[in-house]
């Protein structure tokens, strides 16, 4: 899954797959060593309920385990021309090809539509809560502020100068 949005911008599972396919091809020269988009997708499918010990009831689709599917509609550009669906998933897809959710059974999303919940609604409601909170927000970050130095040097030394970073100060 994702950190949450504490950790990262979005909640995008898509995102979070492919930043795991490219951040090898930056921390490594040896491109072949990094893992392939069928291994990312099991990681994030499979893998998931394995490192949740729910292997046995979760993570694949098979008979008797738990179930969530998601379907993708692929006459859409992430998968034109369709060539490696695994590729295409891990590589160009970021949801907005999924067409239909089917939670434990159940239709969630129909044609690209939430059918359990008003989205438009809880954003709207999402944002008045936000502009609620967004002073106590900002007075964090700048209390936090004092701290940032500190974190610099904590992350200048746990990286350093390694070979990448000096290959593009050098360019």
């Amino acid at each position: 899954g994702t950190d949450s949005l504490s950790g990262n911008d979005s909640a995008r599972l898509f995102d979070v797959i492919r930043v795991a396919g490219l951040i090898h091809c930056i921390a490594d020269p040896n491109y072949e060593s990094a893992p392939q988009a069928g291994e990312l997708l099991w990681a994030a499918t499979g893998g998931g309920a394995h490192a949740l010990g729910m292997s046995d009831r979760a993570g694949t689709i098979a008979p008797g385990k738990k179930g969530d599917l998601v379907l993708f509609d692929l006459t859409t550009a992430p998968f034109t021309p369709l060539n490696d669906v695994c590729n295409q998933l891990v590589y160009a897809e970021n949801g907005s090809s999924i067409s239909h959710v089917i939670v434990g059974g159940e239709i969630v999303v129909e044609d690209g539509v939430c059918r359990k919940i008003d989205e438009k609604a809880i954003l709207a409601e999402f944002r008045a809560r936000c502009a609620e909170v967004l002073p106590e927000h900002i007075a964090a970050e700048e209390d936090s502020a004092l701290f940032r130095p500190y974190m610099r040097e904590v992350y200048r030394r746990c990286f350093g100068q390694t070979p990448l970073m000096g290959r593009f100060a050098a360019s």
